[in-house]
């Protein structure tokens, strides 16, 4: 007992010291191409008497959120930072013809604005760069806030590229759909749920495409079609999902975590719409999802461009997030999806021109599946 009351104070202060790093893909990407991944579990921190001495050398004459990715990382893992360089700062819109600051020191300014009643994120404009972000908490000295879990928000920054949709097929509007447009308050239900778990619900399948080429859910559509990359997998997403308490009810789940993962589940309150929950793998060569046809056992695969980055995406006021080569990925998987096509005639399993049959499951490993809830 005496030894171990150490270990686990120098256990504490490493973990709260030391950033680690994951990358989506295990190659040589060139670091245009990739996205870091903050895996540590801190979830908050107090700046120290210096850098608040530091900050208050700006004479802040307005609210600012420090978002310097570099300073903040800095910051964690105590390493050397510049002082001389420009940090980057995030002030709301209304201030935008205000002085920010009574320093001669250089500041880089990207101008904000919060939830509105169309819309349940922040956006934050810099010349061509547009981010989109969930709100987060912050925690603050005087005029000078910062996030209050800073490992969420560098991770959250570096997947908030905006992508904005084009409506490319123009409907009438016959107010006839299959999932009501109120659902997509569900569905970001869902996504907080997921992102709680430390994962990012992407708009995948006849969902992504919805919002690519018609800026909303496609009327004829009978389910949502989500992924999670496979490299956020977390046995906390299936068991909570499947929880008693949970407001989902997991109805089947299909393959391994390892394997063409898949789960499939309603809102216990909104059963008639079913959402399928695909794990997004990456290789050397391609991305693809895995699905199953129960009674043979028969395993297939759906095959994309390498997704390596992930962006923000507005559905109809909702963020979430999509590939960020999503034309290349709707290419692959319908061809010319600029043609409707009746979900009446659509076959899961046949349709998309990226499938294709990939092996078997064993009768032992069927065993760990459920195929009706």
């Amino acid at each position: 007992t005496i030894m171990l009351k150490p270990l686990l104070i120098l256990a504490t202060i490493v973990c709260s010291s030391v950033l680690l790093y994951s990358t989506l893909v295990a190659d040589e990407d060139t670091a245009a191409q990739r996205q870091t991944i903050y895996t540590s579990t801190h979830v908050s921190f107090t700046l120290s008497d210096q850098w608040l001495r530091f900050f208050d050398s700006f004479e802040f004459a307005v609210p600012v959120i420090i978002i310097d990715n570099d300073l903040l990382g800095s910051i964690l893992v105590g390493g050397k930072w510049d002082n001389s360089s420009r940090i980057v700062v995030a002030v709301e819109e209304r201030y935008r013809n205000a002085t920010i600051t009574h320093s001669k020191r250089e500041l880089e300014v990207v101008y904000y604005s919060k939830t509105r009643p169309d819309r349940d994120y922040w956006l934050f404009k810099r010349d061509n760069d547009t981010r989109t972000m969930l709100p987060f908490d912050l925690s603050s000295s005087s005029l000078v806030f910062w996030p209050t879990d800073v490992h969420t928000f560098l991770n959250d920054w570096n997947f908030s590229r905006f992508m904005e949709c084009e409506v490319q097929l123009k409907r009438n509007d016959t107010g006839t759909r299959s999932i009501p447009l109120s659902f997509l308050s569900e569905m970001a239900k869902l996504r907080d749920f997921i992102k709680e778990r430390k994962a990012r619900l992407t708009l995948a399948g006849g969902s992504l495409l919805g919002w690519y080429r018609e800026c909303s859910i496609i009327p004829h559509t009978t389910d949502i079609d989500f992924f999670i990359r496979a490299e956020e997998y977390s046995p906390a997403i299936k068991a909570d999902l499947d929880d008693k308490k949970s407001p989902y009810k997991l109805f089947r789940i299909y393959g391994t975590p390892t394997d063409s993962y898949e789960l499939s589940l309603n809102v216990k309150k909104a059963k008639a719409v079913n959402i399928d929950l695909f794990f997004l793998y990456t290789n050397k060569n391609e991305s693809f999802v895995g699905g199953l046809a129960w009674y043979t056992r028969k395993k297939y695969k759906w095959s994309y461009p390498r997704i390596t980055e992930l962006c923000t995406a507005d559905l109809l006021g909702h963020l979430f997030y999509v590939p960020c080569n999503t034309g290349d990925v709707l290419d692959m998987e319908y061809g010319d999806w600029r043609k409707d096509s009746a979900s009446a005639n659509f076959v899961w399993y046949k349709s998309h021109s990226n499938v294709k049959e990939n092996g078997q499951f064993s009768k032992e490993e069927m065993k760990t599946m459920r195929a009706f809830g």
